[in-house]
């Protein structure tokens, strides 16, 4: 009886190990014969070789099924994919249930993406977004969902990476759920010179006293077109899962009079937060519902660029105005959002789809994706 037990234990201990074994894929990784994706397992390998497979190319066979590796690596689950300038097509799948737990700054599917463009980056103020173009930028990721991620780090949690420079992201979606200590972003935390289409986030955001960003925290020189940004932001000060990603406090400091240091002014943005450069946000719809009390505790809330063109979010959800107590043009009641002939210019033909005076509109290829689950 002994002896079976142990080799029980022995048969369990194996099996739990090779979850987290990786597997090579099929393919060279070359343009034409690149790396087929059909398990984590074989996710697992690109990131035990992200230097040799930087810029390689991978395509998803399969949808992928993650829910183990929430018990993975003494619970800090999947271990991020590093920096990355070749190609990741999705193929039109999903990779569902990914849990990290990362104890650095790099909580995301990938480290980077892009080919980091040397600084200053050679992008003229009034006409970057042609200059974007003429670099005919290699897409990074694309056709790819991640659905009901569970990404919580140290300092920084996002979705897709942590940072995306010179990089063209396409049909993209990440929903799930974001927890840090300081930053959440859905997409990436800084994302520049890059060209984002056809994409969605859908997070929910549980945060603390840090800056969130709807897609990004900080963006420039980033062109932004046929977006559709959902999810919901909520204070958590309780969450216990908040609580212990939270840095332990002082009781006392000497230089305020022995009462608790007054905590800095937060920052919650929705959609992002521009610190430089230029943002083109083009034909794009924002449903994040950003609760009323962040707004009246005086929270700083960046919305779209000034210029964003035909794009519009909803007045219901976010309840916020301008400084001359106005709404902003874009910002529109539902019962105008639903209609189509509010977004004029849009592609329903081959982008997007609705149903005129029911719902709001949804990206063809992302809603393909969902409807496969």
């Amino acid at each position: 009886m002994k002896k079976t037990l142990v080799w029980l234990f022995v048969l369990l201990s194996y099996l739990s190990l090779a979850e987290n074994s990786a597997v090579k894929p099929k393919g060279s990784g070359s343009a034409e014969d690149p790396y087929l994706v059909d398990r984590i397992e074989n996710l697992v390998w690109f990131g035990e070789n992200s230097l040799s497979c930087a810029d390689k190319h991978f395509k998803m066979t399969a949808d992928i099924n993650a829910s183990e590796t929430r018990g993975w690596n003494d619970a800090k689950g999947f271990i991020p994919l590093g920096h990355f300038n070749g190609t990741f097509d999705g193929g039109g799948h999903y990779i569902s249930n990914l849990y990290i737990a990362s104890p650095t700054k790099n909580a995301a599917l990938f480290i980077s993406l892009g080919k980091q463009a040397p600084r200053p980056f050679p992008f003229s103020t009034n006409s970057f977004e042609k200059e974007i173009e003429a670099t005919k930028l290699d897409t990074c990721v694309k056709n790819l969902a991640l659905l009901n991620c569970s990404i919580s780090g140290d300092e920084t949690a996002c979705g897709l990476a942590k940072s995306i420079d010179l990089a063209r992201i396409s049909d993209v979606y990440v929903s799930g759920t974001l927890l840090s200590k300081k930053t959440l972003a859905g997409f990436a935390i800084t994302c520049s010179n890059s060209y984002i289409e056809g994409c969605s986030v859908d997070i929910f955001y549980q945060n603390r006293n840090c800056a969130s960003g709807g897609m990004f925290k900080r963006a420039g020189n980033v062109v932004i077109r046929d977006c559709l940004i959902l999810g919901k932001f909520q204070s958590c000060e309780k969450s216990p899962e908040i609580e212990k990603l939270l840095p332990k406090k002082k009781a006392y400091v000497k230089s305020y009079g022995g009462k608790p240091k007054p905590p800095k002014p937060v920052k919650r943005y929705d959609l992002v937060c521009v610190a430089g450069g230029n943002i083109r946000l083009i034909n794009s719809l924002m449903l994040t519902k950003f609760p009323t009390p962040f707004i009246d505790r005086g929270r700083d809330v960046g919305i779209f660029p000034s210029d964003a063109e035909n794009s519009f979010y909803s007045r219901e959800h976010l309840h916020i105005k301008d400084s001359f107590g106005q709404y902003p043009k874009a910002c529109l009641n539902n019962d105008k959002l639903i209609k189509k002939e509010t977004y004029k210019g849009w592609d329903f033909d081959t982008v997007w789809e609705m149903e005129d005076g029911v719902s709001f509109p949804k990206l063809r290829k992302l809603e393909k994706m969902l409807k496969r689950q």
